[in-house]
C-alpha cells in the first residue's frame, strides 16, 4: 500500500511507499523536502476538526449531562414534598362534646318550672304597681292585672295535669319560697297603697272601681295557684 498525500509547497499530488511514513521525502516536481505523516494520523486528525466544527458549543469545564443534572433535581424535589407531606403533623379532630351523667345540666320540672313562672308574674305585676299614682297609672296597672289573672289561670290548668312533686321537686320549691313571699308581701303593700289613693280621691271611678276589681280576681287566682 502507498500514502496519497500533497506537497504542502507545490500542491502536487504524490504517493510514497508506506515504509517511509515518519521519514523525511523530496517532492519530484519542485524538490521541497518535508516530513511524511502516516495516513491514519491525518484521518484522525481530520475527524477530530469535523467533530470540534460540528459541536463549537463544547468547551473545556462545561458540563456534559446537563439534561440528566435537571431531572435529577425534579425527582429529589418530588421525593422531598412526598416526605413532608407522609410527615405532617394534622391536628386531631376536637373530642365529642361530653355525654356523661354527672356533667349534663339537669331539666327543670314541671312543678318547679310553674313555680318559677309564678314568681315571674308576680314581680311583673309589682312592677306595674308601683307606677300607680293617679287614673292614668291605675287604667295601665289594671290592663296588667287583667292579663296577669290569666296568666296565673294557665298555671293553674297545667298544674292540675301534672304528677305530684317529687321530694327533689319540693326540696327545690323551698330554695324559692322567699322570692315567691317577698313578692307575694309587696304585691299587698302596693295594694294598700293604691287604696288609700283611691280613699282620698286620687283615683276616682271607674278607675277605682276597675283596679279594685281586677285586683281581688289577681289574689284570689294566686290563692288557687298556691294550693298546688
Amino acid at each position: 500500500m502507498s500514502i496519497t498525500i500533497d506537497c504542502p509547497e507545490c500542491d502536487a499530488t504524490l504517493k510514497f511507499a508506506d515504509k517511509l511514513a515518519g521519514k523525511r521525502v523530496t517532492c519530484r516536481d519542485c524538490g521541497h523536502k518535508f516530513l511524511l505523516e502516516e495516513e491514519d494520523d491525518e484521518v484522525d486528525d481530520d475527524e477530530d476538526d469535523e467533530d470540534e466544527e460540528e459541536s463549537p458549543q463544547k468547551s473545556e469545564g462545561a458540563p456534559v449531562w446537563p439534561g440528566i443534572g435537571a431531572g435529577a433535581a425534579i425527582i429529589l424535589l418530588g421525593l422531598g414534598l412526598c416526605i413532608l407531606i407522609a410527615t405532617r403533623k394534622v391536628p386531631p379532630p376536637p373530642p365529642p362534646p361530653s355525654t356523661s351523667p354527672g356533667l349534663a345540666t339537669p331539666a327543670v320540672s314541671q312543678p318547679v318550672a310553674l313555680f318559677q313562672e309564678s314568681i315571674v308574674v308576680i314581680n311583673r305585676v309589682n312592677g306595674a304597681l308601683t307606677n300607680v299614682n293617679d287614673a292614668t297609672t291605675a287604667r295601665a296597672a289594671i290592663s296588667q292585672l287583667k292579663a296577669a289573672t290569666q296568666d296565673v289561670n294557665d298555671l293553674i290548668n297545667r298544674a292540675s295535669s301534672i304528677n305530684k312533686p317529687t321530694d327533689a321537686d319540693v326540696a327545690k320549691i323551698k330554695t324559692m319560697e322567699g322570692d315567691f313571699n317577698a313578692g307575694n308581701a309587696q304585691l299587698k303593700n302596693q295594694g294598700i297603697r293604691i287604696q288609700q289613693l283611691i280613699s282620698s280621691g286620687k283615683i276616682k271611678d271607674p278607675e277605682a272601681r276597675d283596679f279594685t276589681s281586677a285586683q281581688n280576681t289577681y289574689m284570689a287566682a294566686l290563692q288557687r295557684l298556691a294550693k298546688y
